[in-house]
């Protein structure tokens, strides 16, 4: 693939965030959860004990061959906001993406002018377990998806 950058002439923009928000009925999650983004896959480890820390989710999405830099926000806690209305521990990562590589490793299938779709983004919870509930979901939903910095030139 040719390099790429954003281009210099466009301002006014933001940059792309999205947010990965893992939810459940119960009282804890254990287990990897796995994000795929365009052919590469990052793994957060649920049970680590630096799972809501910002640094660790930072060096997790920063591992990706497709993903330069990013600023990520990680908070947990219980509420009901989830599809069954039950109150339950959740986590959500807010996810700034600041830069993309200049050489990224796409191909003709995976890639991007910048602002990728969020359907680009999946969420894999096959390895996940929930303490104290049954029931967990990953939902994946655009912050910023427009005017974004990035879009190659």
């Amino acid at each position: 693939m040719c390099p790429k950058a954003d281009d210099p002439f466009t301002t006014g923009q933001s940059n792309r965030e999205i947010r990965i928000h893992v939810a459940s009925d119960g009282t804890a999650i254990t287990g990897l959860l796995r994000v795929a983004f365009l052919g590469h896959v990052v793994e957060v480890d649920m049970s680590s004990t630096a799972l809501a820390i910002d640094a660790y989710c930072k060096s997790q999405f920063e591992k990706a061959d497709n993903i330069a830099t990013v600023e990520c926000t990680a908070v947990e806690g219980t509420d009901s906001n989830n599809s069954w209305s039950t109150n339950g521990y959740f986590l959500k990562y807010d996810i700034e993406f600041t830069s993309w590589p200049s050489y990224p490793m796409e191909n003709n299938l995976f890639s991007h002018s910048g602002n990728p779709n969020i359907g680009d983004f999946t969420c894999d919870i096959s390895d996940i377990q929930v303490s104290g509930g049954l029931n967990y979901e990953c939902i994946l939903s655009d912050i910023v998806n427009s005017g974004t910095t990035g879009e190659f030139i």
